[in-house]
């Protein structure tokens, strides 16, 4: 009797170490299994890439299983369908930025120089002229800015298309000191895609760039692409 309880002992034991080991492998390989990386960013998914066979060792292929997608590491990668928000910033850059600091008495020399430490809070339909920096009567929206501490009204002409978006799904946020925009095409005919770019500098530094025509699966694809993380940064997730 006393045997068959040792043995009976011996067996539950074993059987628990044999659980705890499996149970240990199993997160192991899930672990190894979804996170595979090149030498600039790594993605939740079990993916092969390769560099494209053109001079820019920038750009590439991933394959993950299924999906396949091109990305591109670079100053001006793809930026993907342009929000109201980016269509502003880009108008700010070209010539915006000149009248704005004009009017709030910066010198001309140091245009340029400022151009990066004024922030984009949000933008909205113009309903009124309170409060604008300046008058505009065909202006149709409103740039709410902020520098040194200080918040202006910039009114502008806003493309009324941005407005009303029924070919994408975007998705924008700030983590980790990056932008990072998510694009889900509602027509199999249009690309998908993920912009991620560094909130200082973004003019000097490199951004990325990936792009698929995958379409099986969006709420899975926009996972995926909200996996991929810069190499050395923390998790975007």
């Amino acid at each position: 009797m006393k045997e068959n309880m040792k043995l009976s002992k011996v067996f539950i034991s074993l059987l628990s170490i044999m659980t705890i080991a499996c149970h240990s492998n199993k997160i192991g390989r899930q672990q190894n299994h979804f996170r595979s990386e090149n030498i600039f960013f790594s993605i939740a998914e079990q993916c092969v890439f390769s560099i494209s066979k053109n001079a820019d060792s920038n750009t590439g292929e991933g394959i993950c299983g299924e999906l396949r997608f091109q990305y591109d590491y670079s100053i001006h990668p793809y930026e993907g369908p342009l929000t109201v928000e980016e269509d502003f910033i880009h108008g700010f850059r070209g010539n915006y930025y000149a009248k704005f600091f004009d009017i709030i008495h910066i010198d001309a020399k140091l245009h340029r120089l400022f151009m990066d430490s004024v922030s984009l809070i949000s933008i909205k339909k113009k309903s009124s002229d309170v409060g604008l920096l300046f008058s505009c009567i065909p202006c149709t929206a409103i740039a709410k800015l902020s520098f040194r501490g200080r918040n202006y009204l910039y009114p502008f002409t806003s493309n009324p298309t941005l407005w009303i978006q029924n070919d994408y799904i975007i998705k924008s946020d700030t983590t980790n000191g990056y932008i990072r925009k998510i694009y889900i095409a509602a027509h199999d005919s249009l690309a998908s895609g993920l912009y991620l770019y560094p909130q200082l500098n973004p003019r000097k530094n490199n951004k990325l760039s990936l792009t698929t025509r995958y379409s099986q699966d969006k709420q899975q694809l926009e996972k995926i692409l909200k996996s991929v993380t810069m190499k050395n940064e923390v998790s975007l997730e």
